[in-house]
C-alpha cells in the first residue's frame, strides 16, 4: 500500500487571548489532499476527510491509547478520552471516535514521542492509495519533553530549558487534527481551539464546529 502522510505539529508560541464572539467559519481550518495545513491554504473543492458509510452517514473509528500516556505528569488518556464526547458530539457526519483497547484494527493510535523541546504534539494521517483525500489512518503523538499540567499552564523556562502545557488543550487540539482540521492562523481574531498557543480553553469553539460541518456535513 502506497502510503501518503501529511504531518501536524502544535509548536509553543506566544498567543493572546481572544474573547470576541464567534465569528463565522475560518476556512483555513480545511486543507486539500497533500498540502501542509501548516500553510493554512484552504481547499476549494474537496478537503481530506475521513470517508462516510455507504448511506452518507458517520464511520465508527476506534482508538488506541498506549500505555505511555499514563507515564506522564498526568494521565493524558484522559485528557484523549475527554475528547471524544466533544467531537462527537459536533452535529456533522464526522467519525465517531470511540475507544479500542485492540490493536488489531484501530483507526488512531495515541501514544508518546520525543520532539523539540517546544513542541508540544504531533499527528499524522495515512490515506487511502485508491481514494487519496480519504483517511484510512491517524497517529497522535505526545512529546515526553513537555510537563503535563492541567492548570492552563503554558510557558518555557528560557534556553531552552523545560516546557509546560495543559493537556487538556493539546489534545482537544490534536483530535481536530485527527477531524481533519488544520490550524487557525495564529494572528487571526478567531475563537478555535485549532489556533496554535497557550489558549484559555479547551474545548471546540463555534469555528471549530463549523469546520467539522463544512467538511462532512450537518447532521441529520
Amino acid at each position: 500500500m502506497r502510503r501518503r502522510v501529511v504531518q501536524l505539529a502544535m509548536p509553543l508560541v506566544a498567543v493572546a487571548a481572544f474573547f470576541a464572539a464567534d465569528r463565522a467559519l475560518a476556512w483555513n481550518q480545511l486543507f486539500p489532499p497533500g498540502s501542509d495545513p501548516n500553510a493554512a491554504i484552504p481547499c476549494t473543492t474537496f478537503c481530506v476527510e475521513w470517508p462516510k458509510t455507504s448511506s452518507n452517514l458517520s464511520i465508527n473509528v476506534d482508538v488506541y491509547l498506549s500505555s505511555l500516556l499514563g507515564q506522564q505528569e498526568v494521565d493524558l488518556r484522559t485528557d484523549v478520552r475527554n475528547t471524544f464526547p466533544q467531537w462527537n458530539g459536533v452535529a456533522a457526519r464526522n467519525p465517531h471516535l470511540q475507544e479500542t483497547t485492540s490493536t488489531d484494527n484501530e483507526e488512531v493510535w495515541v501514544t508518546t514521542d520525543t520532539f523539540a523541546y517546544n513542541v508540544y504534539a504531533g499527528t499524522s494521517h495515512t490515506f487511502w492509495t485508491s481514494n487519496p483525500d480519504k483517511i484510512k489512518a491517524a497517529q497522535v503523538f505526545f512529546n515526553t519533553g513537555i510537563v503535563w499540567n492541567r492548570a492552563y499552564d503554558f510557558h518555557c523556562q528560557a534556553s531552552g530549558g523545560p516546557c509546560w502545557a495543559d493537556a487538556r488543550k493539546v489534545a482537544m487540539h490534536e483530535f481536530g487534527h485527527v477531524e481533519a482540521l488544520g490550524h487557525v492562523p495564529r494572528d487571526a481574531a478567531y475563537n478555535a481551539v485549532m489556533k496554535q498557543g497557550a489558549l484559555t480553553y479547551h474545548w471546540p469553539r463555534g469555528d471549530d464546529h463549523n469546520g467539522i460541518i463544512a467538511i462532512y456535513g450537518a447532521y441529520p
